[in-house]
C-alpha cells in the first residue's frame, strides 16, 4: 500500500513541459487527480550569476505554475516556497516589520527585470543594486514572486521561510534530515573547517524549526474556507522538550500551526477540500495582508510579538559552535580562542562591508583552497583528496552568504508566534549538536570507523546516544596533557595541576570515562527556567574514592556544560591524611563530621563563606554525597539528611543535580572484598600508607577498573520557604537517591557476572535486565 503513496516522475524543472516524457505529462495531467502542487526546489547559492538564478529559480517556479494549469483538477493551489529575505536591503523594525505583501520594485518591471536577467543583464543589474539586494537568490526570488502572482488563473500560494533550522519536536528534537538545512550547515562547516572566516554581529538569528516550517506550509496550502485562522489550525498541545515537556500549547497563541484532515463531508466531489479555490484577485488584493481569502502571502518566521527568550544572538551561536568543536574534539581550545577573537570580536568592531569582506574571505580561504586544487590536479596525485575539496566548496560560500544575516536584524510580521516556552538558547544549543552528528557521520563515512572520541559507550532504554568520551584509555588527545590543562578557561594552579594528574590516572585505570552531555545540560536549562539565582548542589552517588575526583574533573574538563568546579563536602578523614588533605583544600574541599544528629556549627560557616562568593561573581557550586560513606555493594543505603539540614540553615533556594557515577568496577574492589571475607576490618581509616601502596598498584598496572559513565537526572529545585520543614528534607533526599537509581547502568561486566552466579546463560540474562528496563552498556 505504502508504494502506492508516491508516484516518482524523472523531469527538469527549468526545462519547457518540465522535462517530462510524454507518458508521464499525460499521467500527471489526464489521469491523476492532483489537488496541489508545491514547489520546493531552488539553488540557494548566493554566488550564481543573474542568468543562472533565473533559470533556477524564475523559470522553474514558472514552468511549475503552468503545469499546475494543465491538471485535470482546473482547482489545484500552486504553493511556492520563497524565503523571508525578499525586502532588499529593508530589514523592518518593531514599530514598522516587513509585511506579507509584495516588496516593491518602484519604477522596475518583473517582466523586463526576467528578461534582461537571461539576456543582457544589464538592467536588471541596476535594480538589484538600487532596491538593495545583496545576492541574485534573493533578487530572484522577489522577482519570481511578481510574475507567479500575476497569473490570476492559478491559485498561487506563497510562503516565505526565515533561516530554517532543526525541528522543535517531530519527529523529536534535533532532527535534521539526510543533510544539513541552512543554519546547521554554517555549524558543520565550522566545525569541519574552523579556519575559515565568519563574522558575527551581535544580532538575532532569524531561525525557524524545521517541523514548525512544515506545520505552516501544509495549513496554508489546506486552509478550509475565509474564516480559516491560524487558531483554527493550531494542535491541542504538542509534546516537546525544546517548549518544556507536556506544556500544553493553546490554540490561541499563535505559535504552531498543524493541519487538521478534512472529513468525508468536507471534500468536494472532484476530490479537492470543499474550500473555494477559484478565487480571483486584483494586484491590488493579492498584496492585502487583511483578506484571508485575497491573501496569497504568508511568512514563516517567528512574529516581532514574539519573546526575546524564544531567539538567540549569532555572536552566542558562534560561541556555542565553538564550545561543541573544542568538546567533541573538532578542535583545540587554543584554535578556537584565535577564532572567536576573528569571528566575535575583531570583525564586528571594524563594520566590514559585505564587498570588502567577500574580497577578504576570497583572497584569504578560496584562492588558497583552488590553487591547492590546481596543483594537485596538475601534478595527478590527491585525487580522491581533491574530491572532497570540490565537494566541499560550495559550502566554503556559507560565510558570504550568511554576512547580510550575521550583521543585521530582522523584524518580520506573521501569524508564528514562539510560544512563551520555547527556549531559544536550548533551541541554539540543538542546532549546534545536530551539526556535530553530521560532521561524525561525514568522518565516518570518509574514515570507515568513528571517532573514538566521540564513541557511544552506553545504549539506554530509549536509545539516548549523547555521550563522549573525556578520558581514559581510549580517548585520543588533541593536545599533551599538560598543555590541555594549562589551557582550560577556569581552575587555580592546584586545580591545573590535578586536573593533569587526572587525565594520566584516569588513562592508567580506566578504559574510557564517558559523560551524558545531554544529560547534564539540564542543569543550565533548570537555571535558565528558574530565572532566579539558585545554589547549586551537585548530589553524585558514592561508590569509590574516584567519585570525588571524577565530577570535578568533568567541571574543569567541560566548561560548556556551564557547571562550576564544585566545593566537595569531603569526610574528615581526608583532612588527617598528611599532603593529601592539603591538596584537597586547595582544590577546595571543606570537611565535615557525620553522625551528629543536628548540623555542625563549623560546617554551616563554611557554607555561608561559600554562598557569599557568589555575591561578588564567584562560585558556590557545592558537591556532596547523601549516601555519607561509600557504598561497598553497590546498593544504595539510606540517605543522610545533616548536609541539607546545613543548607536550610544557611537560607536561600537550591538547586539540586543527581548524578549517577557508573562503574564496571571500583578501584577499592578487591579491598571491599577482603573486607567481607573478613581478612581487613570494616570502616579501616584513610592513611598515607595506603595511598601509597594503591599508586604503586595504578603504576604497576594492577588496577584497572574497566569504563566509568556519568549521567543526572532532573534537577530538583527546593526553594527556601519549603526547607523550613523537616519532613521536606527526608522527602528530598529520597527523591534524590530514586534519580540517581534511574540513571544506573548495567555492562556486559556486570551481566556475565551474573550468569555465572545464576548458572544462566549470558544473553538470557541480558534480555531479562532490557525487558525489566535496566539501562545497559554496550
Amino acid at each position: 500500500e505504502k508504494e502506492t503513496l508516491v508516484v516518482v516522475v524523472n523531469g527538469d524543472v527549468s526545462s519547457p513541459n518540465i522535462g517530462m516524457s510524454s507518458e508521464d505529462t499525460h499521467l500527471i495531467s489526464s489521469e491523476l487527480h492532483i489537488s496541489h502542487v508545491f514547489h520546493c526546489a531552488a539553488s540557494v547559492s548566493f554566488t550564481q550569476t543573474l542568468e543562472e538564478a533565473a533559470v533556477s529559480n524564475i523559470t522553474s517556479s514558472i514552468q511549475l505554475q503552468q503545469l499546475t494549469k494543465q491538471l485535470r483538477n482546473k482547482n489545484a493551489k500552486y504553493v511556492y516556497i520563497s524565503t523571508a529575505f525578499v525586502h532588499g536591503g529593508s530589514t523592518g523594525s518593531d514599530a514598522s516589520p516587513l509585511l506579507e505583501q509584495l516588496h516593491s520594485l518602484r519604477t522596475y518591471d518583473a517582466n523586463e527585470i526576467y528578461r534582461s536577467m537571461l539576456e543582457t543583464q544589464s538592467y536588471a543589474s541596476a535594480a538589484m543594486q538600487e532596491l538593495g539586494f545583496p545576492n541574485t537568490y534573493t533578487f530572484s526570488k522577489c522577482v519570481c514572486e511578481h510574475l507567479l502572482l500575476r497569473d490570476k488563473s492559478v491559485d498561487t500560494i506563497i510562503i516565505r521561510p526565515s533561516i530554517v533550522g532543526p525541528a522543535a519536536a517531530c519527529p523529536y528534537e534535533g532532527w535534521a534530515g539526510e543533510k544539513p538545512s541552512t543554519l546547521v550547515a554554517a555549524a558543520c562547516l565550522y566545525l569541519k573547517f574552523p579556519y575559515n572566516l565568519w563574522s558575527f554581529g551581535a544580532t538575532r538569528v532569524p531561525f525557524i524549526p524545521v517541523d514548525v516550517v512544515c506545520r505552516f506550509i501544509l495549513a496554508k496550502a489546506f486552509r478550509q474556507g475565509q474564516n480559516c485562522t491560524a487558531a483554527k489550525l493550531l494542535g491541542t498541545a504538542i509534546r516537546d522538550s525544546a517548549i518544556g515537556v507536556g506544556t500544553p500549547v493553546s490554540s490561541e497563541d499563535g505559535s504552531y500551526e498543524k493541519i487538521s484532515i478534512p472529513s468525508c463531508e468536507e471534500i468536494s466531489t472532484d476530490g479537492s477540500p470543499s474550500t473555494p479555490s477559484d478565487v480571483s484577485v486584483s494586484s491590488d488584493e493579492a498584496t492585502d495582508s487583511t483578506s484571508v481569502i485575497g491573501k496569497h502571502i504568508f511568512t514563516a518566521a517567528w512574529d516581532i510579538k514574539s519573546s526575546p527568550l524564544a531567539s538567540f544572538l549569532w555572536i552566542e551561536y558562534a560561541i556555542t559552535i565553538t564550545h561543541v568543536g573544542s568538546v567533541f574534539g573538532y578542535l583545540s581550545r587554543l584554535v578556537a580562542y584565535i577564532g572567536m577573537v576573528f569571528t566575535v570580536k575583531l570583525f564586528p568592531q571594524t563594520e566590514l562591508g559585505l564587498d570588502t569582506y567577500r574580497f577578504l574571505h576570497t583572497t584569504v580561504v578560496l584562492t588558497p583552497l583552488d590553487l591547492v586544487c590546481t596543483v594537485l590536479e596538475k601534478l595527478r596525485v590527491g585525487s580522491a583528496f581533491v574530491r572532497n575539496l570540490h565537494r566541499l566548496r560550495p559550502f566554503l560560500d556559507l560565510p558570504l552568504l550568511f554576512f547580510p544575516f550575521t550583521n543585521n536584524s530582522f523584524h518580520f510580521e506573521s501569524e508564528l508566534v514562539a510560544p512563551d516556552e520555547f527556549d531559544g538558547k536550548r533551541y541554539m544549543l540543538s542546532s549546534a549538536l545536530a551539526a556535530e552528528r553530521f560532521v561524525r557521520c561525514l568522518e565516518k563515512r570518509m574514515a570507515g570507523k568513528q571517532r573514538p572520541k566521540q564513541s557511544t559507550a552506553f545504549e539506554s532504554a530509549e536509545g539516548d546516544h549523547s555521550s563522549m568520551i573525556i578520558a581514559g584509555h581510549a580517548y585520543i588527545a588533541a593536545l599533551p596533557d599538560y598543555l590541555w590543562a594549562i589551557s582550560q578557561p577556569k581552575g587555580n594552579i592546584v586545580i591545573r595541576i590535578a586536573g593533569w594528574v587526572m587525565m594520566k590516572l584516569f588513562r592508567m585505570t580506566m578504559d574510557e570515562l564517558t559523560v551524558d552531555i545531554g544529560k547534564l545540560t539540564l542543569l543550565a536549562e533548570a537555571k535558565r527556567r528558574v530565572g532566579r539565582p539558585c545554589h547549586i548542589v551537585l548530589a553524585p552517588t558514592h561508590r569509590s574514592l574516584f567519585d570525588f575526583l571524577i565530577i570535578s574533573f568533568i567541571a574543569f574538563a567541560l566548561p560548556e556544560l556551564g557547571i562550576e568546579i564544585p566545593y566537595i563536602a569531603a569526610a574528615e578523614d581526608f583532612e588527617r591524611i598528611p599532603f593529601l588533605g592539603l591538596i584537597a583544600r586547595g582544590a577546595g574541599a571543606f570537611f565535615l563530621r557525620r553522625g551528629r544528629g543536628t548540623a555542625d556549627p563549623s560546617l554551616v560557616d563554611q557554607v555561608k563563606r561559600i554562598k557569599s562568593k557568589a555575591d561578588v561573581g564567584g562560585s558556590d557550586c557545592i558537591e556532596v554525597f547523601i549516601e555519607g560513606g561509600r557504598s561497598k555493594d553497590r546498593r544504595f543505603p539510606k540517605p543522610r539528611t545533616g548536609f541539607l539540614r546545613c543548607l536550610e540553615v544557611t537560607g536561600g533556594d537550591h538547586l539540586i543535580l543527581p548524578i549517577t557515577i557508573n562503574y564496571e568496577a571500583v578501584p577499592e574492589q578487591s579491598t571491599f572484598a577482603e573486607e567481607a571475607t573478613g581478612v581487613f576490618s570494616t570502616g579501616s581509616k584513610l592513611e598515607l600508607s595506603s595511598l601509597l601502596l594503591w599508586i604503586k598498584k595504578v603504576v604497576t598496572g594492577r588496577i584497572h577498573i574497566g569504563r566509568v559513565h556519568v549521567s543526572a537526572s532532573e534537577p530538583l529545585l527546593v526553594a527556601a520557604r519549603e526547607s523550613g520543614r523537616v519532613s521536606s528534607v527526608t522527602d528530598i533526599v529520597e527523591s534524590i537517591q530514586l534519580r540517581q537509581m534511574n540513571e544506573v547502568f548495567v555492562s556486559s561486566y556486570h551481566s556475565e557476572t551474573a550468569s555465572k552466579v545464576l548458572g544462566l546463560e549470558h544473553k538470557a540474562v541480558r534480555s531479562a535486565a532490557t525487558s525489566l528496563g535496566c539501562k545497559m552498556w554496550k
